[in-house]
């Protein structure tokens, strides 16, 4: 997983770019294409951390993972502010529901984690009788 940010920056980085193509040439590649890459680096990304993140307890490394995929959630859901201060949105048109899904299931898999992790403290605490 320490190659993950790098990749997730790299990825951010073509995603961006073929963006900007489709908006500023015809003819070079279709949407089509386009939504079809990203729906397939969607699927792949959600298997490499899944699979990547199997059996793992390191609750940094988690953290890690979260992070580098909700900035690249976040870098390609631009987000401004209008005339009268009303916080919009101008992404890039890609379907970031997966994403968001992958986000949720580490969210919940940290959470169990932490959970066990206190409890655990607390119950060697509570064992040693120190108050």
């Amino acid at each position: 997983m320490t190659t993950l940010p790098n990749l997730m920056q790299e990825l951010v980085g073509f995603f961006i770019i073929e963006a900007h193509v489709l908006r500023s040439v015809s003819d070079f590649r279709s949407q089509r294409d386009v939504d079809d890459l990203w729906d397939e680096m969607c699927r792949r990304i959600i298997g490499v951390v899944s699979q990547g993140l199997k059996g793992c307890s390191q609750l940094n490394v988690f953290l890690e993972c979260k992070m580098s995929i909700l900035l690249f959630v976040q870098t390609l859901e631009v987000s401004c502010y209008d005339s009268v201060s009303r916080l919009t949105t101008q992404g890039y048109g890609y379907d970031i529901t997966e994403l968001n899904g992958l986000l949720v299931a580490l969210f919940e898999r940290y959470s169990e984690l932490l959970l066990r992790t206190f409890s655990a403290d607390f119950d060697n605490v509570s064992a040693r009788g120190d108050q």
